[in-house]
């Protein structure tokens, strides 16, 4: 049974990087499940989780002989779906489309980025993003193992949201389907202060402590303007980690991927709002220094892959798929 009270305590002192949309619909899921208290039986079936497990598992896709040697190698998929989280699966009840520990997720990614039979490797993305802890690791290794020949893809099929993103942004190219949706580029963090409900439960919560600022932030008490500031700056420096990483994965300026879509920029990366397809398209955000560089389906970007089109051979597809010169 999943541990509620750890969920809440972290739901309300963890810095997220999570689209709104998709985060506010798990977080009504939760609420929902906690007013109707605890249950003996998980909330997910034995065939739900046998069916997110199968999801999360790297799959390989054979690909047609290489060069003149024909070797033949392979497409690996590698899954990022449902929230992020360092560790664990302890929001797999909540979400109900399963969790990404991002611990298992490098690990399947070293695996198979130093396995010489893998010709390419597909991430096939559908997460909102999740926490905050590790994703920059996360997209800096995905950034390391690219190299000349051997194309990192990811595809948001369907969405490739706010840590998601990060991670999306690192790899040779990103692709997201006609339906998904991209961006969402931002920091949160939630501070709830329910001493009024205390207060009305006749309970007085007292912290015993030593450290001037070790209690700051807590939820039985107003938030201060001093703790306020510093949660501020700490979510400032991740931002700015953030955006500088997307800038320079992207080949974007600074600028454009923190510009304020209402403002006077001409190009924004959405300023914390995540795009379709259809309007990355109308903003001219899709190709060199956009959010992505194509909009297709996973059967077209694996065909891609595989070069299988009748205008290109297959050397000539993974040569532009890796961003060398046809």
């Amino acid at each position: 049974m999943p541990d509620y009270s750890r969920i809440i305590s972290l739901v309300q002192s963890g810095i997220w990087f999570v689209e709104p949309r998709r985060g506010r619909m798990i977080a009504d899921a939760f609420l929902m499940r906690l007013e109707h208290g605890r249950r003996a039986e998980p909330y997910l079936t034995d065939a739900e989780r046998e069916e997110n497990a199968i999801r999360a598992q790297v799959r390989r896709v054979p690909m047609p002989p290489q060069g003149k040697t024909n070797i033949i190698k392979d497409i690996a998929i590698i899954p990022l779906i449902g929230m992020v989280f360092p560790r664990g699966d302890m929001m797999e009840d909540m979400s109900g489309g399963g969790a990404v520990n991002l611990v298992r997720f490098q690990r399947e990614f070293q695996q198979v980025g130093n396995d010489e039979s893998v010709g390419a490797i597909l991430l096939e993305i559908d997460s909102p993003g999740g926490l905050v802890d590790m994703v920059q690791e996360t997209a800096a290794m995905v950034r390391s193992y690219r190299k000349s020949g051997r194309p990192i893809i990811a595809i948001a099929n369907t969405m490739a949201g706010s840590g998601a993103y990060w991670i999306a942004s690192a790899a040779d190219q990103v692709v997201v389907t006609p339906s998904g949706f991209v961006g969402s580029i931002g920091v949160f963090q939630l501070h709830q202060s329910v001493a009024g409900m205390c207060e009305d439960l006749g309970i007085v919560p007292e912290y015993i402590y030593e450290g001037a600022r070790k209690v700051e932030g807590n939820p039985f008490e107003p938030l201060d303007d001093i703790a306020r500031a510093a949660m501020q700056a700490e979510i400032r420096s991740i931002y700015e980690s953030f955006t500088a990483d997307v800038a320079a994965y992207r080949g974007a300026d600074v600028a454009t991927v923190r510009a304020d879509p209402e403002g006077t920029s001409e190009k924004t990366f959405g300023g914390g709002r995540a795009y379709s397809a259809g309007q990355l398209r109308g903003l001219k955000l899709v190709g060199k220094g956009g959010m992505v560089d194509r909009i297709a389906t996973m059967q077209e970007t694996i065909d891609r892959l595989m070069g299988r089109s009748a205008r290109t051979s297959t050397t000539k597809a993974r040569l532009a798929l890796s961003g060398r010169k046809v």
